[in-house]
């Protein structure tokens, strides 16, 4: 007797197992998260301080990136740090050179080797002299900053000719504008700075070939409307390595491309001048100084 065969084995029971698929993220398969966008106020921050001219605007972006930067989780700590190490050290090494230049000046001034009496001089006063004028101011070359307004208060000066060691000379005079009484010092010294800026460069068109020298002006405290004097006097300053010619440059010496191409910078230079001195502590200032700037700037890339 034959024994039968067993019967087929049944399939397992169920649906197949699925196939597992990698796991994705967000941002599609094998795509990292994107990093976050880098911080301009940062990569400016370290530009500036790296242009020695613009070490404090520098320093100031610097300290708004990393303000900032916490904030908005942008990238660059790394570079407003940079920024401003680099700024700050800049800004102490130029007080350092300007209070021992000061020192400097005052030394020579006091010891009987300076302008004051020289045969060569004649005594003085601010508001007697005019464009061009070489002198040496008895009340020192800039107002310290304690005085309001930093508005020099000793007129006494000794003329000296041009072409002998002399640290200041007159570059421009001009009137303040109107007829009317001033008697806000704040905008009189406003006025008096904005007006001085376009001289210079009447004066001396290539600024950036000047000698190192400072800028200031002296203007009256207050005027009337009924007369007076109304005039602005700016000039330039050197507290060491005094010049022994005029600083008055002549467009003649230069060719027509020469000629050209100061007047085409003109804009830019004019806004650079543009600051007020505060924008290492006055963020509004520097970003209405960096805001001029730029508008300059791209002046003077039309006429380029």
């Amino acid at each position: 007797m034959t024994v039968p065969p067993p019967p087929p084995s049944s399939p397992a029971s169920g649906p197949p197992a699925p196939d597992l698929a990698p796991a994705t993220g967000p941002y599609g398969p094998g795509q990292p998260a994107p990093q976050p966008p880098l911080s301009g106020v940062a990569v400016a921050s370290l530009v500036l301080s790296l242009l020695v001219c613009l070490a404090p605007l520098g320093l100031i972006l610097g300290i708004v990136a990393l303000v900032r930067i916490p904030g908005n989780g942008k990238r660059g700590k790394g570079l407003a740090v940079a920024g401003t190490a680099v700024g700050g050290a800049v800004v102490a090494v130029a007080t350092l050179l300007l209070v021992v230049g000061g020192a400097r000046f005052d030394a020579w001034t006091e010891e009987g080797g300076g302008l004051l009496g020289s045969r060569d001089t004649k005594a003085g006063t601010l508001i007697h002299l005019k464009a061009g004028d070489c002198f040496a101011p008895a009340g020192g070359l800039f107002p310290p900053e304690e005085v309001e307004h930093d508005r020099m208060t000793d007129t006494s000066v000794e003329i000296v000719p041009c072409d002998r060691p002399h640290p200041a000379q007159v570059y421009g005079t001009f009137r303040l504008k109107g007829d009317h009484a001033i008697s806000d010092p704040v905008a009189i010294s406003a006025q008096a700075f904005e007006g001085c800026v376009p001289l210079l460069h009447d004066f001396a068109p290539d600024t950036w070939a000047l000698p190192d020298v400072g800028f200031s002006s002296y203007y009256p405290e207050s005027v009337s409307g009924t007369g007076g004097d109304r005039t602005v006097r700016c000039w330039l300053g050197a507290e060491a390595g005094l010049p022994e010619v005029s600083l008055r440059q002549d467009p003649g010496a230069w060719d027509a491309g020469q000629r050209a191409y100061l007047k085409a910078m003109r804009p830019s230079s004019e806004a650079w001048f543009s600051s007020t001195g505060k924008v290492d502590t006055d963020l509004a200032a520097a970003t209405a100084w960096a805001e001029r700037m730029a508008e300059g700037g791209a002046e003077s890339a039309k006429l380029l």
